[in-house]
C-alpha cells in the first residue's frame, strides 16, 4: 500500500508585481530553507508553480504566501493539491519569467480578470455531467496534455502550445456558432 507523504501544488495567480525578480530572490530563499523542491516562475504579471513538499513545509508555505500582498488568496490551493508519495522534482528552480503561462503576449492582472466567467469546480462537474447539444467544452491545452487527460466529451484544441491558443481560437467560435463554448 502506498503512503502519501507528499503535496503536489500546481497554481497560478496573474497579479501586477512591480519588482519579480525580488520576489524570485525572497521565493528561493524560504523554499530552499525549508527544503521544498519545484518549478517555479515569476514575472510582471504574477506567479507559476509547481511543488511538492511535506505537511509542515505545505503549512510554512501557505504562511509565506500569506503574508504577502501579491500571492495572499490563491484561488483553488487546496482543490488543485494531490497526494503524492515523493518529491517530484529532484531539485528547486525559481527563475524569472516575462510570461508566466506562454501565451505569446504578456497580460496585466486586470485583463486576466475581466477574461471570461469564472465557473467554480462544481458547476464545472455539473455542465460536464449533463449531455447538452447547446454547449461544447473545448479543452485548450497541447495535444500532448489532452491525450494524458481530459475533460468527458472535451474536444481537443489540436495545439502543439499555448501559445498557438489566439490562432485557432476564431476557428473554433466559427465551426461552433450558436454553441457556448467552454
Amino acid at each position: 500500500m502506498k503512503k502519501y507523504t507528499h503535496t503536489l501544488l500546481t497554481f497560478y495567480k496573474f497579479v501586477d508585481i512591480a519588482d519579480p525578480k525580488t520576489e524570485v530572490a525572497k521565493h528561493f530563499q524560504f523554499c530552499n530553507d525549508i527544503g521544498m523542491k519545484w518549478r517555479i516562475y515569476i514575472g510582471e504579471e504574477g506567479i507559476s508553480a509547481t511543488a511538492t513538499c511535506t505537511p509542515g513545509q505545505l503549512q510554512a508555505y501557505k504562511l509565506f504566501l500569506d503574508s504577502n500582498p501579491y500571492f495572499r488568496d490563491i484561488e483553488d490551493f487546496d482543490v488543485k493539491a494531490t497526494k503524492v508519495t515523493e518529491h517530484a522534482f529532484p531539485r528547486m528552480v525559481v527563475k524569472y519569467r516575462k510570461e508566466i503561462v506562454a501565451l505569446g503576449k504578456v497580460y496585466n492582472a486586470q485583463e486576466v480578470h475581466n477574461g471570461g466567467k469564472r465557473l467554480a469546480p462544481e458547476e464545472l462537474k455539473d455542465i460536464i455531467d449533463k449531455d447538452s447539444k447547446d454547449r461544447v467544452i473545448l479543452d485548450m491545452r497541447n495535444s500532448y496534455e489532452y491525450k494524458l487527460g481530459h475533460f468527458k466529451n472535451a474536444i481537443p484544441a489540436g495545439t502543439v502550445n499555448f501559445r498557438e491558443l489566439e490562432n485557432v481560437i476564431e476557428t473554433y467560435k466559427e465551426k461552433f456558432e450558436g454553441k457556448k463554448i467552454l
